[in-house]
């Protein structure tokens, strides 16, 4: 798909599977964990077929944490990563998404 990615069509992302749905079937609990918004670009419809248990976005921070127009800056989002993984039981996946590629990076 040279001229776009195949999670701009849910129809089609629908019918991968996914490592998540791979781990739920092995106990596994999933999170996906990004300090801007996870509906831009159509993740968050991937995300959720992809079978996160939880999805933590902009929404799931303080007001005060959003140093960029993008979000929360990765230091910040770090924070709550090491606070979410503390709390996690075994097995669990955790996927973190930056926002490091934005500016002023």
């Amino acid at each position: 798909m040279p001229n776009t990615t195949i999670i701009h069509n849910p129809a089609k992302s629908a019918k991968l599977n996914t490592l998540t749905q791979e781990l739920a079937a092995k106990g596994y609990t999933t999170s996906f964990i990004y300090g801007g918004e996870p509906e831009f670009a159509n993740i968050k419809s991937y995300l959720v077929h992809a079978g996160f248990n939880t999805i933590l976005g902009r929404n799931d921070f303080s007001e005060k944490d959003m140093n960029s127009k993008w979000g929360a800056h990765d230091g910040v989002v770090m924070e709550r990563v090491m606070k979410e993984l503390e709390q996690q039981t075994s097995p669990f996946f955790t996927t973190w998404l930056t926002l490091s590629s934005h500016e002023p990076f």
